[in-house]
């Protein structure tokens, strides 16, 4: 939890502490490592939260992408396009299609999910006669 910080002397953990708290500290009498505490939680609270990958992948998975005209059935996206998006919104992950599909399970026995179409067969070149 405060790793490198317990290298720090007083002094710079001080500046580091009245730069992200709105209280300010002139000095510390306490031990090093109850300051070093304070600030590596300050710093914990200072990063910006991001959902997990599983919250987008439910999130994109029960997402609509349009309604069918005269059936009025409701289109969502293909796992393609999910793997897309979550590749984009989170660089290097490992989700898979197979990923997508036991998320989409999971989540067949709570809600209707959109009818998802399916994947076109990759067909190979045939080379010509």
């Amino acid at each position: 939890m405060i790793d490198g910080l317990e290298k720090m002397d007083t002094k710079d953990l001080l500046a580091e502490f009245n730069r992200l708290s709105e209280k300010k500290l002139t000095g510390w009498k306490g031990k090093k490592l109850d300051l070093a505490t304070r600030v590596a939680k300050l710093r914990a609270a200072a990063r910006p939260r991001t959902r997990p990958i599983k919250a987008a992948a439910y999130e994109l998975i029960c997402a609509v992408a349009y309604i069918e005209p005269g059936t009025n059935r409701k289109i969502g996206y293909d796992y393609d396009e999910i793997l897309r998006r979550i590749h984009a919104e989170f660089p290097g992950c490992s989700t898979t299609d197979k990923c997508l599909r036991w998320y989409a399970v999971q989540l067949q026995a709570d809600a209707i999910l959109p009818y998802r179409p399916r994947r076109s067969p990759k067909r190979s070149k045939a080379p010509p006669p």
